[in-house]
């Protein structure tokens, strides 16, 4: 929801300012950050998520990239072969390790590998 008057944005669970993702509802990762990205483009000041403390667009831009870090990661570990219990070791993604909810990381990259190896979220399976 957009508040051109205040240059203000509300995005619901799409974002929150330095918090780990939870990738288990996600049907596209790739969507998800193309949605940030948009964001990012419009002429916004404050970021009102719905968790988490007020953000900018800057904190955006730095979500997107942490999705596209994480996302391209795991597709990596997958292009090696790697299972998920190996990529689950391997990623320990240390510049990320002082956001909130890091202690999802785990789970989070497990996610994204299920669906990246079956293309269905594991919520909905």
């Amino acid at each position: 929801m957009v508040f051109p008057h205040n240059r203000a944005v509300h995005t619901p669970g799409a974002f929150a300012q330095q918090s780990w993702a939870n990738t288990v509802f996600t049907p596209s990762v790739d969507g998800w950050i193309a949605v940030l990205r948009k964001l990012a483009t419009m002429d916004i000041k404050t970021v009102l998520p719905a968790h988490g403390d007020v953000a900018s667009r800057a904190d955006i831009e730095e979500g997107a990239r942490f999705l596209a870090t994480l996302h391209d990661a795991v597709r990596a570990a997958i292009a090696k072969g790697m299972s998920a219990d190996d990529t689950v070791k391997a990623l320990t993604f240390e510049k990320y390790k002082d956001w909130r909810n890091y202690e999802r990381r785990e789970h989070s990259v497990r996610s994204l590998y299920e669906l990246l190896t079956t293309g269905s979220p594991t919520y909905f399976r």
